[in-house]
């Protein structure tokens, strides 16, 4: 996710790459449409889209670590939770290869725990459709059509 770090001034992004009240100069020369113009997003989304695909996810992290710009990977849930800046505020309760939020917000006087683990993936699924209604019948058809272990 990228968004400008300020829109009053010229902020260099990269070398090369500009971004300007209206207007951002990007690394391929293309001039993009106006910021606020909404007949213009779809050539802004594809322009973007043309330079971001040059790098990786990683690659991209890396060049923007140290830049004055709002730029965040799209991490999966697994990576979030063994990020290191949720790693440093103990965001996450790690149980093995399961990994939970904390409650929020924390304060300093009162830090809520989780008082379970979360359930194994699927373990509920049998009793949540039959509470809803459906028939052994229909557990065993669905079952059997792959829909749930």
């Amino acid at each position: 996710i990228v968004a400008a770090a300020r829109s009053r001034d010229e902020t260099p992004i990269l070398e090369g790459a500009w971004l300007k009240p209206g207007t951002m100069v990007i690394s391929i020369g293309s001039t993009l449409p106006e910021q606020f113009d909404r007949a213009g997003w779809a050539v802004l989304r594809e322009q973007f889209a043309s330079v971001f695909r040059t790098k990786t996810r990683e690659e991209w992290t890396t060049i923007f670590e140290h830049v004055d710009a709002c730029v965040t990977p799209v991490l999966s849930p697994r990576e979030a939770a063994r990020h290191r800046f949720n790693s440093e505020r103990d965001v996450f309760l790690v149980h093995g290869e399961h990994a939970e939020p904390r409650p929020a917000p924390r304060f300093s006087k009162t830090r809520p725990e989780l008082t379970f683990a979360a359930a194994t993936p699927g373990s509920g699924t049998r009793d949540g459709l039959l509470a809803w209604g459906l028939s052994e019948e229909q557990l065993t058809q669905l079952r059997e059509a792959g829909a749930f272990g």
